[in-house]
């Protein structure tokens, strides 16, 4: 374990989580094993999950600009957040079943198996190989 004077000095790590879940989706669609009819299936799906990048940026942002406000609009804003934060997993899940409904039995025991969702809403972070 390293000592304080020495942390200082290592750069943090940067986590590329794009290239990651990228992968992460590579790996569950070869162990589904999609027939043609599912591909369009697959990239609707895909598509609805992954999001905008921008909006994280944004969202990030915002977060930055919190400490700034006053307790009750920084009480206020999150409120904002978590109801837009539960929006978005809301809409995830009805894509996610969509999605299901088209795999036969024996793919949906592989998705069941290799797919996850994180507590803030990040998938498959975990996904077991």
């Amino acid at each position: 374990m390293r000592n304080k004077s020495e942390a200082a000095h290592v750069a943090p790590q940067k986590c590329d989580r794009e290239a990651g879940k990228e992968k992460r989706l590579e790996t569950l669609k070869s162990e589904l094993k999609l027939n043609p009819n599912q591909e369009a299936a697959w990239a609707e799906w895909v598509g609805q999950i992954q999001g905008d990048p921008k909006n994280r940026e944004e969202m990030h942002k915002n977060h930055e600009d919190l400490a700034n406000l006053p307790a009750l609009e920084r009480m206020e804003k999150l409120l904002t957040f978590s109801k837009a934060h539960v929006a978005k997993q809301e809409a995830h899940l009805a894509a996610t079943k969509t999605f299901y409904a088209t795999l036969t039995p024996e793919q949906q025991k592989a998705f069941d198996k290799d797919f996850t969702v994180e507590h803030d809403g990040h998938f498959g972070k975990h996904w077991k190989k």
